[in-house]
């Protein structure tokens, strides 16, 4: 199993914040197999909590910032 970043997003179609989306892998095979049994994908979204999501702006914010200042020392 794998947590993939995903978007939130409200009925009117605004973004509402970041979430989390567990997605399990599986062989060819038996999910071929799985398939036939079961209807629908087996994928869960995971609302974050609002302090997960001002940690992972912070990070990402960090990260951006950090990019550029490198791209600017470069003088590129």
């Amino acid at each position: 199993m794998e947590l993939v970043p995903t978007a939130v997003v409200g009925p009117d179609g605004h973004q509402l914040g970041l979430g989390v989306k567990k997605v399990v892998k599986r062989h060819k095979r038996s999910a071929a197999k799985e398939k036939q049994s079961t209807p629908a994908n087996q994928s869960t979204s995971v609302v974050a909590t609002l302090d997960e999501i001002k940690k992972l702006r912070e990070e990402v914010l960090k990260e951006a910032i950090e990019e550029g200042l490198d791209y600017l020392s470069r003088g590129e």
